[in-house]
């Protein structure tokens, strides 16, 4: 059966060859975090720094920070308060044309919004990837690789499969209402994926330490980077990264970080009113 589709917003897909040689992740992932999970009725919240590409169809490309607050309920029930708080230009021809634009204001201020949709988790146990069934396989990381596999074939419409299967990994990686023992399990198993690279001691965006899984995209060249902390399994954050240069970023030097986002603050309350 069809899969869901993935999050629309900033790039999530990657891809590679073969899967890599490095060292696979140890025990430390594993662990499930002190963090408490939080019950049907409740909603996990998070706050994140990001940095995103815009492309969109104007003159101009541009890059837009925002902080951003989510609260998300299991059933995918969410509210979303968010800010753009400054942008930047990949290139001078970038900002030579907002400017040729009349430099239009592209910062904002809060944003409040509700709606549904939030949670992949819950989206994915039709096909048996929920937290309980991601922790309980977590020892046996090549199946749980074969499992994401799976379900990546019917994940979006990508023509190159193994794009669509780190777009899957990201997506699950990155939703808040997954336990930290199965974004653990489903980080280990990555690593048995495809072209799929590992690094044990990485820098998040705001300099934090954890470890990264990361996949290079076969469509737009563009590396996904996923960071986790070691001890808790909990997301820190993600990059996306030019990778080599194709036609889309010909003028974007190599190495350039198109796009950002860690997470600052997290936690379980009663309702989308409150923080933790």
């Amino acid at each position: 059966m069809p899969g869901p589709r993935p999050h629309e917003g900033v790039r999530r897909e990657s891809a590679g060859g073969r899967g890599s040689a490095q060292a696979r992740p140890g025990g430390r992932t594993r662990a499930a975090s002190g963090a408490r999970q939080a019950a049907p009725t409740e909603f996990t919240y998070t706050r994140t720094q990001s940095r995103s590409y815009v492309s969109g169809d104007g003159p101009f490309r541009y890059q837009e920070q925002s902080d951003t607050e989510r609260w998300v309920r299991a059933d995918g029930v969410v509210r979303t308060r968010s800010r753009i708080t400054e942008v930047s230009f990949p290139t001078e021809r970038d900002r030579e044309a907002w400017r040729q634009e009349g430099s239009p204001s592209l910062t904002s201020g809060w944003v409040d919004e509700n709606g549904t949709g939030g949670a992949t988790a819950t989206r994915f146990a039709a096909i048996d990837l929920t937290s309980e069934v991601l922790t309980r396989e977590s020892e046996d990381p090549e199946q749980v690789a074969k499992q994401l596999q799976q379900a990546g074939a019917d994940y979006g419409d990508n023509p190159d499969i193994n794009d669509r299967t780190f777009s899957l990994v990201a997506d699950l990686v990155t939703d808040p209402t997954l336990a930290a023992s199965a974004r653990a399990a489903v980080f280990r198993a990555a690593s048995y994926l495809p072209g799929v690279s590992l690094a044990d001691k990485w820098t998040d965006p705001l300099g934090r330490r954890g470890s990264a899984i990361a996949r290079t995209a076969s469509v737009d060249a563009i590396r996904t980077e996923l960071i986790l902390e070691t001890q808790t399994g909990e997301l820190l954050g993600r990059r996306e990264v030019v990778a080599r240069p194709t036609r889309d970023f010909a003028d974007v030097p190599v190495g350039t970080v198109l796009g950002w986002h860690s997470t600052i603050k997290s936690g379980v309350t009663p309702d989308s009113a409150t923080r933790p």
